[in-house]
């Protein structure tokens, strides 16, 4: 597998609060199942800290063709983050066949597709803030603004 591009990472910090990772993830799943995306898979992965005997950090993958986001909702201190990453992830043969023809050519439905799959994932996560933020009773000010 080639090494992904990233083309979105963000990240919302709440000052003072704790929170459910995994109730996080459940309520984004939630909302995907909602929305009924096309094509549009999730599920939790992890990701070690630093290798292979490091600390291992569940995330949320969100699927669509190549195009993967991985959302991490985790403690920091006795603060929360959520933060999110938007990769592209091409196959050997998609990489050998760019190579060959000199690009890697979309059409404009593809690109458009893509577009308003990261449009939507971004404005599920950040509803999701907003009703943390009104559940716990914070302020834009206690929270730090998302990145």
């Amino acid at each position: 597998m080639s090494k992904p591009a990233v083309f979105v990472h963000s990240f919302h910090h709440f000052r003072d609060v704790q929170l459910s990772a995994q109730d996080f993830y459940r309520e984004l799943q939630d909302a995907i199942q909602k929305a009924e995306f096309p094509q549009v898979d999730h599920g939790l992965t992890y990701f070690s800290d630093r290798g292979w005997f490091s600390t291992k950090r569940d995330y949320l993958e969100i699927r669509y063709h190549r195009y993967r986001y991985y959302v991490c909702a985790a403690p920091f201190g006795r603060n929360f983050f959520i933060s999110w990453w938007l990769k592209e992830e091409k196959s050997e043969w998609e990489r050998f066949v760019a190579w060959i023809t000199g690009g890697d050519r979309q059409s404009f439905y593809q690109i458009d597709s893509a577009e308003i799959f990261s449009s939507s994932i971004v404005s599920l996560i950040k509803t999701r803030i907003r009703q943390i933020e009104s559940e716990q009773g914070l302020r834009e000010l206690d929270s730090a603004a998302t990145a």
